[in-house]
């Protein structure tokens, strides 16, 4: 019985796919040129390049706390938390940061790559 559905497959929703990835792209593109504005890096995503202006921008607030030393998903949910003595515009950067690095989107861009003929996900 598995060996018939799995030939028969799943069809999935092209027109739902195609629409979140398209919504997912222009998203990703406005906060990231949000970010580029906002921190003037060439790659805002970069923790490499982020960590640094994050704990600086940090340092020129005595209120601020010690910042990061990575940018897991963990630690910038906790700041955010507690955004007592956080720059303006250091809160902002970690929200970007938290939208641009969202997982919900990949079964989308899976269920796309694994969509055969007729619209159906088989295997």
């Amino acid at each position: 019985m598995d060996v018939l559905m799995n030939a028969y497959g799943v069809r999935v929703d092209t027109g739902l796919i195609e629409g979140a990835l398209y919504i997912n792209e222009i998203s990703s593109q406005k906060l990231t040129q949000e970010a580029v504005g906002l921190t003037g890096l060439p790659n805002p995503n970069s923790q490499q390049q982020l960590l640094p202006w994050l704990n600086e921008r940090s340092k020129e607030h005595p209120d601020a706390p010690d910042l990061l030393h990575d940018l897991q998903k963990a630690n910038v949910e906790e700041l955010l938390k507690d955004r007592a003595g956080l720059p303006g515009d250091v809160c902002r950067m970690l929200e970007i940061r938290q939208q641009l690095g969202k997982t919900s989107i990949k079964k989308y861009a899976a269920m796309d790559m694994a969509r055969g003929e007729g619209d159906r996900v088989r295997g």
